[in-house]
């Protein structure tokens, strides 16, 4: 006969398993570089695996849309790496992206595997970025992407837009 505690733990990595898979998580934007209104936000995280294996997450995708205007005009963006905050490890992680420059329109594609995220809650992404300003590159500036409720799995997205 198995103990009340094995028990116990069966069904909650089970439950677990059932929420991440059926997870959708929103985009709402924050801080300094936010413009919107939250409410109007995409899905961000979707789920498609299940949370066993040592490749809990691997393949994620991370897709950033260049959507930035700056007094009126569509600029030009030249993304540098993201952080991403680990709630289930209390702190900010980084992904290195490469200097990628996307004209506004322009979306950059990035499969990663997130070390130390396995089945993690991620609830915030921060994108580093440059912008043109006045024809040359302005000093970096990040905005704040708020993703509730994504648990990092094999194979999951985030879509994102910097405004």
């Amino acid at each position: 006969m198995q103990n009340t505690k094995s028990i116990i733990m069966r069904y909650s990595r089970i439950a677990s398993c059932l929420v991440a898979m059926c997870c959708v998580a929103s985009c709402a934007l924050s801080g300094d570089e936010t413009t919107g209104d939250a409410s109007e936000s995409a899905p961000v995280a979707t789920t498609t695996q299940g949370l066993f294996g040592s490749d809990a997450c691997r393949d994620v995708g991370i897709h950033i849309l260049n959507s930035r205007t700056r007094n009126g005009v569509n600029t030009a963006i030249n993304v540098q790496h993201a952080e991403y905050y680990s709630a289930s490890e209390g702190k900010w992680l980084n992904e290195n992206l490469g200097d990628l420059i996307l004209d506004f329109g322009r979306q950059g594609n990035w499969t990663r595997d997130l070390e130390h995220t396995e089945n993690d809650l991620v609830t915030q992404w921060r994108v580093y970025y440059q912008f043109i300003d006045n024809g040359s590159w302005s000093s970096q500036v990040f905005q704040t992407i708020d993703t509730p409720n994504a648990n990092c799995i094999a194979n999951m997205d985030f879509n994102m837009t910097v405004e």
